[in-house]
């Protein structure tokens, strides 16, 4: 198994003789965690939810080790400041779900030493995916878009053309991303309810709206989850004779 940290080896499953030290490295108890972040709204007067795809999630690779020998204390300490740092890290490894990952965030390191051998460490440690963002666009020339200083048309370069499918790609996702809860109130008969008060409720509370005149209700910039509606008992407060 292949598993390299910003060019350190941490499976060397080899053992090789240093003095009359051995070193080694090796890793066990690998987890892979993938997410796909999806809401899902059941339909009011139907059958069947809606679904959408909020995009996946950073995968996350964590992994225990152990590293020994008379270079140990080097190595765990290298790791330790890649920690600290915060910054993300080339990454090389064949684990299944993250052959594909190239740079990673360290998102928490423990380390254990073994009593009796100081040359030798556990560790237990948690690598998130780290993507690099996009390149933010060139600001357009003072005189305006398209226009030079003087006034005059400013021929578009190649750096032009990508700011502005930058731009578009920003502001398409942007849409994307604005998280609607909406439905239809019909009564018996198949006909749109005007003014029927509707509860969508999820682990992060609850909400309401009203029907319009074509019996849709609509909540908008509602935060990702799992959302179930119902429709509020109209005589809910009335009381017989």
């Amino acid at each position: 198994m292949k598993i390299d940290l910003d060019g350190i080896s941490l499976d060397n499953t080899d053992e090789q003789a240093t003095g009359d030290v051995k070193s080694g490295r090796c890793v066990m108890n690998i987890n892979t965690s993938d997410r796909r972040n999806v809401s899902s709204i059941d339909v009011p007067g139907g059958q069947g939810s809606s679904h959408n795809d909020l995009g996946r999630s950073a995968v996350v690779v964590a992994f225990d080790g152990t590293i020994y020998g008379s270079n140990a204390r080097t190595l765990i300490e290298s790791i330790r400041s890649k920690f600290k740092s915060g910054d993300p890290v080339p990454f090389i490894s064949d684990i299944s779900g993250s052959a594909d990952i190239t740079k990673v965030i360290i998102a928490n390191l423990i380390v254990n030493d073994t009593a009796g051998a100081k040359d030798r460490f556990d560790y237990s440690i948690m690598l998130k995916e780290y993507k690099e963002p996009p390149e933010a666009p060139r600001a357009p020339a003072s005189g305006g878009e398209g226009k030079t200083a003087g006034g005059e048309d400013e021929e578009e370069t190649p750096a032009d053309g990508q700011a502005r499918e930058w731009s578009d790609d920003v502001a398409g996702a942007s849409g994307d991303s604005n998280n609607t809860v909406q439905g239809k109130v019909l009564d018996d008969d198949g006909n749109p309810k005007k003014g029927t008060r509707v509860r969508v409720s999820s682990e992060d509370g609850e909400y309401s709206a009203e029907t319009d005149d074509d019996g849709v209700y609509k909540l908008e910039d509602m935060p990702p989850g799992d959302y179930k509606a119902s429709v509020e008992d109209e005589h809910a407060g009335d009381h017989g004779p």
